[in-house]
C-alpha cells in the first residue's frame, strides 16, 4: 500500500458530495457501545476502505503532486545504512532543508539497505515444523483446551470485561467430564503430596497439600516414620468461608472466562511451583511456594498428568564433583575458617575437593582497624521533631518545612530552594549525621539542631512566617513582608546555606547504617 499525501486539491475527495469515494468518509456513523459507558470506549462502525477504488479515484489527480511527493509515493529502497568510516569526510545533506543543517565532515559510508535474502539451502517452511506438539500434547505451560473434555457454544453469558457485562454473545466453554461425587477421603489419599496442574488451560505445576469439602479438610500428617491422611472438621466460620470460596471459584470462571464448571463440591489446596532449588549436595529439586501463597483449585479443573514436561523444571541429581568443580576453578570458600575467602580448586575426589586459599595477612589488620572506627564513632543524640521544635521555639509545621525542600517564588517568576533538605519522605532518603526516621517519625541530630538555630538567628523574619502560605507555593513577599526587597533576603539565605556547606548534603536510604565521611577521615 503506497503512502498518498493529502495536499490541497485532494481534501475535497473526502468532503465533496460528488466524490466517488465519499462513502469512505461518512459524517455520521454508529457507535457500538457493547456495554461501555463513554463514547470514546465504543467501537466506531465505519466502512472499510476499498484499496482499488481509492487508488483509481486518486490516479486522476496524481498530476497535481510535486516531483518530491511523487518520489515518496513510489516503492523501492526505503532504508539507508550508515557505517562508520574514519577515512570519509563527506557532507551529508539535510533531511529537511531549511530546518535542519547539513552534517559537515560526516565519517559515515552511506549505502541503501536491503533486507537480507534467503539462500545457501535456507528456505522458509510453510506451517509448523515437524515434531511440534499441539492440543493435549502441548508442552506444559502452553494453553490448550484439549487437556479437559469440553464443548463450546455461543451464548449470552454476560462475561464481565472492563467492569461491565457483555451484552452480546460469547463463546461459552462447558466442561463435559462427569465427576461422580466419590468420598473426599479417597480423593485425598490419591492426591495429597502429589503434584497437580492448575490454572487451566495454561497448566502450571503445583503440589497438593490439602483436599477439602464443605465439612472436612484432609491433610498429610507425619506419624513416626510414616505419613497418614487426617481429617479436620470445619468450625462454623470455616464452613462459611469454604462455601464462599467455592461459590466464588464457580462464579469467577463463569463471569470472567465464560467457563461453566458446574457445582464445586471438592477443592484442592495447591502450593504453586516456584522453581528449582539447589541442595548442599548439588542436586536440583523442585521448590514450592510458602503456605501463605496457597491457592484453591476446583477438582474438576485439575489436571494430574501432562504429555511433555517443562524442561526448565526437571529435577537433576548432583553432578560429579570433578564436573561441578574442575581443577583450576575459582571458588569462594564458605568454611568456618577464612569464611568468604577467594580460593582455587587444586584436585577433586568423588566426595571432596582440595583448594588453595588466597590469604592476605594485611586483611586482619584492616578489619581490626575498621572495627575500631565503628566502635569509637560518636553515636550522637537525636531529638524527635516535637522536642526540637520546642527547643528552637518553632512550630512543628515550621520545622517540617525548613528541614524539607522549601521552594520560594521570586518576583521575577523564578524559584529557589531555601530549605535544608534533610529529609525526603517520598523517596525514602535521609542525610547522614543530620536526620533519621523511625516508627515515631523524624528525628534530628545535635549538628542539625545547631544548624537550624544558627539559620533562624541569621534570618528571623522569614522563620517567623514559615507557616504563611496562601497558595501551593510560598512567595518571597509572604516570608519577608516588611523587607524593602524580599527577593534580596531570599537570595541572601541561599548564599548563607552555601557558605555553611548546607547545600547538596549526602543522602542515603532510610534503612542505611554507615559511617560518615568525617568519621572515617578523623579516624
Amino acid at each position: 500500500m503506497r503512502r498518498q499525501k493529502c495536499a490541497d486539491g485532494f481534501q475535497d475527495m473526502m468532503s465533496d458530495e460528488n466524490s466517488p469515494i465519499i462513502d469512505f468518509y461518512p459524517r455520521d456513523f454508529a457507535l457500538d457501545m457493547n456495554g461501555k459507558k463513554q463514547d470514546w470506549e465504543a467501537v466506531v462502525k465505519i466502512p472499510f476502505i476499498n484499496e482499488e477504488r481509492l487508488l483509481r479515484a486518486m490516479a486522476a489527480r496524481d498530476n497535481r503532486l510535486t516531483s518530491e511527493e511523487k518520489s515518496r509515493n513510489t516503492s523501492g529502497v526505503l532504508s539507508t545504512q550508515f557505517v562508520y568510516d574514519e577515512s570519509k569526510e563527506d557532507t551529508y545533506p539535510s533531511s529537511l532543508s531549511g530546518f535542519f543543517p547539513d552534517i559537515v565532515k560526516s565519517h559515515c559510508a552511506v549505502t541503501p539497505f536491503h533486507l537480507p535474502t534467503l539462500g545457501d539451502g535456507i528456505e522458509l517452511v510453510l506451517g509448523l515444523l515437524d515434531g511440534v506438539h499441539l492440543g493435549a500434547s502441548a508442552l506444559s505451560g502452553f494453553p490448550s483446551l484439549e487437556t479437559l473434555p469440553h464443548q463450546g457454544a455461543l451464548g449470552y453469558q454476560g462475561v464481565n470485561v472492563f467492569q461491565a457485562d457483555s451484552r452480546n454473545q460469547s463463546m461459552v466453554i462447558t466442561l463435559t467430564a462427569k465427576h461422580d461425587r466419590g468420598k473426599t477421603s479417597d480423593i485425598a489419599k490419591q492426591l495429597l503430596g502429589k503434584r497437580s496442574f492448575h490454572s487451566w488451560p495454561y497448566l502450571h505445576e503445583g503440589m497438593v497439600v490439602a483436599v477439602s469439602d464443605d465439612m472436612f479438610r484432609y491433610e498429610l500428617q507425619q506419624i513416626g516414620r510414616s505419613t497418614k491422611v487426617v481429617s479436620n472438621p470445619h468450625n462454623h466460620f470455616q464452613a462459611i468461608a469454604w462455601k464462599k470460596a467455592a461459590d466464588n471459584a464457580e462464579h469467577h470462571n463463569a463471569k470472567r472466562f465464560a467457563i461453566i464448571i458446574g457445582n464445586v463440591d471438592i477443592v484442592l489446596h495447591i502450593r504453586p511451583l516456584k522453581g528449582l532449588k539447589r541442595l548442599d549436595t548439588g542436586a536440583l529439586v523442585k521448590d514450592y511456594e510458602a503456605p501463605e501463597k496457597e491457592i484453591i483449585q476446583p477438582l474438576q479443573l485439575a489436571v494430574q498428568q501432562v504429555t511433555f514436561e517443562d524442561e526448565r523444571y526437571l529435577e537433576k541429581n548432583a553432578p560429579p564433583m570433578a564436573a561441578e568443580f574442575p581443577v583450576g576453578e575459582r571458588v569462594i570458600f564458605l568454611g568456618g575458617m577464612a569464611y568468604g575467602t577467594a580460593a582455587q580448586v587444586v584436585s577433586t575426589t568423588d566426595t571432596s575437593l582440595d583448594i588453595s586459599i588466597a590469604y592476605f595477612p594485611s586483611e586482619s589488620k584492616e578489619n581490626a582497624e575498621f572495627t575500631r572506627v565503628v566502635s569509637r564513632r560518636a553515636a550522637g543524640t537525636y531529638f524527635p521533631s516535637h522536642v526540637l521544635s520546642r527547643r528552637l521555639h518553632m512550630s512543628a509545621l515550621a520545622l517540617s518545612r525548613i528541614t524539607s525542600t522549601l521552594l520560594v517564588l521570586l518576583e521575577d517568576g523564578s524559584k529557589t530552594n531555601i530549605g535544608l533538605s534533610l529529609k525526603f519522605e517520598g523517596k525514602g532518603l535521609k542525610v547522614l549525621g543530620y536526620s533519621k526516621r523511625n516508627d515515631r517519625g523524624w528525628e534530628y541530630s545535635e549538628k542539625a539542631a545547631r544548624a537550624i538555630e544558627k539559620y533562624k538567628t541569621a534570618f528571623p523574619e522569614p522563620f517567623s512566617h514559615l507557616e504563611n502560605r496562601s497558595s501551593d507555593i510560598v512567595t518571597s513577599a509572604e516570608l519577608c513582608p516588611t523587607a524593602e526587597d524580599p527577593d534580596k533576603v531570599i537570595k541572601e539565605m541561599k548564599r548563607w546555606l552555601k557558605q555553611e556547606d548546607l547545600i547538596d548534603l549526602e543522602t542515603v536510604s532510610l534503612f542505611a547504617e554507615q559511617l560518615e565521611k568525617v568519621c572515617l577521615l578523623n579516624s
